[in-house]
Parts: C-alpha cells; structure tokens; sequence
C-alpha cells in the first residue's frame, strides 16, 4: 500500500481528563497520560499509530498536539520518550472543546505544509485489529481528496448513549457512505428515537479532511468565529513547538467539532470499518480489553486473588487481596480506593458530583505530584512543618526561586545534586544536607544521570504551593 503524494498530519486530541477513570486519572494527571492498559500510556499507544502508518507508505508529517496548559510538559517528555517530535503542541489554559483548537490547526496546517489533510485522532480508541482501520485510512483518502469530510464508524455493539451515531445514507463505494444525519447522544429508549439503527454506526471521533475545505464549510457555517480565531492565529505566541492561540480565544465560547461543525455541513461521507473497537473510557471496558487470569481477573500492580473472578483490580502502593469476590473493580492509589460492581460503575459520577462539592484534593491531583522537572509527594506535615520526597530527573532543574513564608532543609539519599542558594553554589552527595534560609535564592539542578532524590523538611508560617517567586525557569512558568 503506497500513499506518497499524500501528506497526512496526525492531530491528537489530549484534552480532557476522563472522571470515569478515577481514582487514577485526575484533573493535574489525567487518564491520557496514564498506563491504562499495559506499561505505557494512552497517549504514547496513539503515537504508535505514527510509524505503522510510515510503514504501510503513507507520507505522514510530525504531529500536532492539542492540549491543556497543564499538560504540555506530560505531552513534551512522553514524546520524547517516544522518541517522535511534535511539530507544534497548541495548547489553552481554558477548554473550548474541540471546534477552535481544530480550526486553529487547520490554519496552521495551511501556513505551514500547504494543505496535509489533517487526521484527527482522540487519545482513548481501541482497535482490535489496526490493519483494518489502516485499509480504511485508505479508502478514506481518496474520499478526502474529492473535497469530502471523511468520519469513521464501526457497527455497534447495543445502543448506547456513551457514543455519538453516524447515520449512513447512500452508499458510494463498498464501506463508504453519505453521512445522512450525525447524534451524538440519540434517544435509546425507542420513545423518540430519530435514527435507524440497522444504518447506524458508532462514530469514532476520527475525522480525516483537507484544512482549506475545513475552513471554507466552516466560514459558511460560522463566518464571526472563523474571523477570530484567525486573529487568535496572528496574536499567537509560538516558542516551537509550543504554541498558545493569542486573543481573542481565551473569551470565545466553547464549541465541539460535532455539534458546531459536523451537524451542520452537508460534505460528509462516513467510512465503515470491519473490525471491533472501544473507548477505553471505564473500568469495565479496560477490563474486558486486557489480559486476563484463568479466572477472567484482570490483576495489575501487589495483588491477591482467592476465589475470585470476573474482576478488575489495580493497586499502585500497597498489598491489595480480594477473597470471594465477582465481578467487580478495585482500584487503589496511595490516597483513595474505588470498589464497585462493574455493573454499576456509572455511578461513580455521584462520587465525582460529592469530591467536587466538598473540594476534595482526592479528585484533583495523586500524593505524588509531577513536575516538568520530576515529581515531589508530601510525606508528612503538621502545624508549621512539611516534610517532602523530591525526585528531579537527570539533567534536569527546578527554577531559580525564593519564599516568602519558609526556610527549608535538603538532605540528598540518592543522586548527586547541585544546589545554588544566593551567591554559593554546592555539590551535595547522599547523606549530605544544606539548609536553605528564608527569602533566599535558590536552586535545585541534577546534574548526573541518575534520579535524584531529596527529603525537603519545610518551616514557616504559611507552606502553601503558591509560595513561589520564580526569577528563571526553563519550562516557562514565570508566566503562569
């Protein structure tokens, strides 16, 4: 299969932080950037797609990432890991969807590599057999090259709400079909149901089309937005490969692709493909997607199992043993523990609605925090103290900071570090320490290849993240 003349521009979609996946995902480390499935995370599984395209011909160009603020450091050091180079990482401190950040690429797309067709790509897909897809990429080329909006759909297994339909009209090729209406939630019940479902698939929210057609339906469709989200384009601020959309995007209302583009544009044929998929968006589809024990358990992390089956258990920090349990999820972190019937799973939205309505960290960030520069978790704090394990990865460094509110201490129990507190500068191995004075300057930098690990002890008045004056960084967070 040879696809040269075609240059393709991957588009992954890395927003959102999947409540449904809690406890393990969280608002400040969501369920993309996380090992849902195996020992990499969903995002680095959807940057496979990448090579095995190259390899089956396609002409595919660096990706473009969309994201949260927040997230552009996991998205920077989980490409690196990779080892694939984003071409630009579009990110915003303030969700819109998917409709702004999508035009915004399109425009971009079109300054920067003439017309790629954009292949729009979420993060929690699953297919069983990605040759198929890779046969339907095809097909779906060709349609996107006659000027059409190409969507994929796989047949359904039930009628469900937790998925969008795409209605398939006339049929213009084997598996290709004019889109004839798009739901994304439809009525299920039957009492006001709208699509036929034997012509219905599951619309995947992979989209595959040129950006000038994109743009020239979207300034049909919404002439006012197109307009500014070009001059968020010439007021953007690019330090490649980063990229934040300048005003007024940060004021424009949140739109999706679906319902403020694909709902409304008649250029649409859908491609259906032959093989089974899922949205790794539960725990019971994670479980019926992974390897399982002779008693169909699906056993991650220091976990025991006696006389139980049918069940998804994943521990992250202590022994977790299940006796006599059916069908069920356990999911453990250092802070708190899911247990539901697979069944009822979906209610754990109620616990979602309390977490919030009781301001509960749990919902918002693990015991160990990531960092640009590695990780830090609070061990241990009482009035006027803290105590923390910092972990700062190799040749990495935190900025050059000082607190208003604390002295602290270091001691170093693995690594080599190198500390800089105002006009001194040390180098620091295991079981040495140096204190850190009130109002300094000061700096932390590993400079070896290992991990460094420090125990930081706090003292003050007021121990709160928020008391940080940055004087230099090299992840750009003077600004924030």
């Amino acid at each position: 299969m040879t696809n040269s003349n075609t240059q393709i521009l991957p588009v992954l979609l890395a927003g959102g932080w999947g409540t449904r996946l809690w406890p393990l995902s969280r608002q400040k480390l969501p369920k993309q950037f996380l090992p849902i499935r195996g020992n990499r995370s969903l995002f680095q599984e959807t940057l496979d797609h990448i090579p095995r395209l190259r390899e089956q011909g396609f002409d595919v160009l660096d990706p473009i990432v969309l994201c949260l603020d927040e997230y552009r450091f996991f998205v920077q050091e989980q490409c690196r890991e990779h080892g694939t180079e984003p071409g630009l990482i579009i990110t915003e401190s303030t969700p819109k969807n998917t409709l702004p950040p999508l035009a915004i690429t399109a425009l971009n797309a079109i300054k920067m590599d003439g017309d790629p067709y954009l292949l729009i790509l979420p993060i929690d897909g699953y297919f069983d057999d990605l040759d198929v897809f890779v046969q339907a990429l095809a097909m779906g080329v060709n349609w996107a090259g006659k000027n059409r909006i190409v969507t994929f759909g796989v047949r359904p297994e039930t009628h469900t709400q937790d998925y969008g339909y795409a209605q398939m009209g006339q049929q213009l090729e084997t598996d290709v079909f004019r889109l004839d209406q798009f739901q994304r939630k439809p009525d299920t019940t039957g009492k006001k149901a709208t699509l036929e479902w034997d012509k219905s698939l599951w619309n995947l929210g992979i989209y595959l089309m040129k950006p000038s057609l994109f743009l020239e339906e979207l300034e049909k469709i919404n002439h006012e937005l197109l307009n500014a989200l070009q001059s968020a384009t010439d007021n953007a601020v690019v330090d490649k490969p980063l990229y934040i959309p300048g005003p007024p995007y940060e004021i424009l209302p949140a739109r999706s692709f679906e319902r403020g583009f694909l709902e409304k544009t008649s250029e649409t044929v859908v491609v259906r493909v032959n093989a089974k998929w899922a949205d790794l968006g539960t725990w019971k589809r994670v479980h019926s997607l992974s390897d399982l024990d002779e008693d169909n358990n699906s056993l991650t992390g220091d976990v025991i199992s006696v006389g139980s089956s049918g069940n998804i258990v994943k521990s992250t920090s202590r022994l977790v043993a299940t006796v006599g349990l059916k069908d069920t999820a356990v999911i453990e972190t250092s802070d708190a523990v899911l247990v539901s019937t697979l069944d009822t799973l979906e209610l754990t939205k109620g616990v979602i609605t309390k977490l919030q309505a009781n301001n509960r960290n749990e919902l918002i960030e693990h015991k160990r925090v990531y960092r640009p520069w590695g990780s830090y978790e609070s061990i241990r704090q009482g009035e006027g103290f803290q105590v923390k394990s910092l972990m700062v990865h190799p040749k990495a460094k935190l900025s050059l900071q000082a607190h208003r509110h604390r002295s602290e201490h270091w001691t170093v129990v693995r690594g080599i570090a190198k500390v800089t507190c105002d006009d001194t500068i040390l180098t620091l191995e295991p079981n040495q320490s140096t204190y850190i004075p009130l109002g300094a300057r000061h700096r932390l930098e590993n400079p070896g290849s290992e991990e460094l690990e420090v125990i930081e002890v706090q003292c003050g008045s007021y121990l709160g993240e928020d008391d940080i004056i940055r004087f230099e960084d090299d992840f750009g967070r003077i600004r924030d």
